[in-house]
């Protein structure tokens, strides 16, 4: 059995991008019975994605803000950043995300929450054929605006790349957001 045709997350549809309903709510209640049949620390719980599977981490930390200290979402893509499989078919290529004021709002509209918000990182191979890297600076940059962090230069701790290379967004010693972009030649699953 898979979730959709592609056999990915359905990331991008109404009823699985929001909270208390469809995959991020089974997602959700699987968490619940590992912290509370095997004594996890609740403030230590991070997720993690690739590809569908980082987009779905994007939905995990945008409407279940207070079960996560952090993610990392690889190839991934915005939260919200689709409704429907043909638009996020069109955002995997790069193009026509929302814009960064546009994916703020609707991070802050997925939950209730006022913040703290989690620690992201963001990992994308710069030469990804399947999702493009352009998404990579749309969820920096969606975060970047829920932390109210400016640009990658905040505190003298972020500097600017080229092709490869880490940039760290926030406060010194208080990153929020820490993006690396490589010289990754295909999507990472295909590797």
């Amino acid at each position: 059995m898979t979730n959709n045709l592609l056999g990915s997350f359905n990331w991008f549809e109404t009823g699985d991008n929001q909270r208390n309903g469809g995959e991020p709510l089974s997602i959700r209640q699987m968490i619940k019975q590992v912290v509370d049949n095997h004594a996890v620390d609740p403030s230590r719980i991070f997720i993690t994605g690739l590809s569908s599977g980082g987009a779905m981490t994007s939905v995990m930390l945008a409407t279940y803000p207070k079960v996560f200290a952090g993610g990392a979402i690889i190839a991934g893509l915005p939260y919200r950043s689709a409704d429907n499989m043909m638009e996020a078919l069109v955002r995997m290529n790069g193009y026509g995300s929302p814009s960064d004021h546009k994916l703020d709002a609707l991070v802050r509209g997925a939950s209730n929450s006022t913040g703290p918000w989690p620690t992201i990182s963001v990992w994308h191979g710069g030469s990804d054929g399947t999702v493009d890297s352009s998404n990579a600076d749309s969820i920096v940059g969606q975060w970047q605006k829920i932390n109210n962090v400016e640009g990658p230069n905040t505190g003298g701790e972020g500097r600017q790349l080229s092709q490869t290379g880490l940039v760290r967004h926030g406060r010194k010693g208080c990153d929020r957001a820490i993006y690396y972009r490589g010289n990754v030649p295909r999507h990472a699953d295909q590797c």
